[in-house]
């Protein structure tokens, strides 16, 4: 999904989306909102497959993901909110205020909010 979104075009375009079931056949359902819904709800839980944390997941650096694919995942992110109302939850605030409005308005109090609620043990002694 992340390499169909690095195309640009995607930005301003309205999606839609076909799901495959076994044997490679296509399920296509009269609500295609309801079946957009169901692929960003699949995409998030894999992409927080490669997450850790408890109360907000945090990004893992991989030598794979570069600007394209950040990119992509913004586009992701906002095409799900404000096509279908899907909104992924549980991701870092610095994550997002970062990715939608840029990392000027990431604060050293909320980055070091974000990395006690990924630490909840040594939040204790804080």
């Amino acid at each position: 999904m992340i390499d169909v979104f690095k195309d640009p075009a995607l930005t301003d375009a309205s999606i839609g989306a076909v799901t495959i079931h076994g044997h490679a056949e296509r399920k296509k359902r009269q609500d295609l909102e309801g079946v957009f819904r169901d692929v960003l709800s699949g995409f998030w839980n894999a992409f927080f497959e490669i997450y850790a944390g408890e109360g907000e997941r945090v990004v893992a650096l991989r030598h794979d993901f570069c600007k394209d694919e950040w990119k992509a995942i913004a586009i992701i992110v906002v095409k799900g909110y404000f096509q279908v109302g899907y909104f992924t939850a549980g991701m870092s605030k610095c994550f997002f205020i970062d990715t939608l409005f840029g990392e000027d308005l990431v604060t050293g109090e909320l980055l070091l909010e974000s990395f006690r609620s990924i630490c909840p043990k040594m939040r204790e002694n804080w």
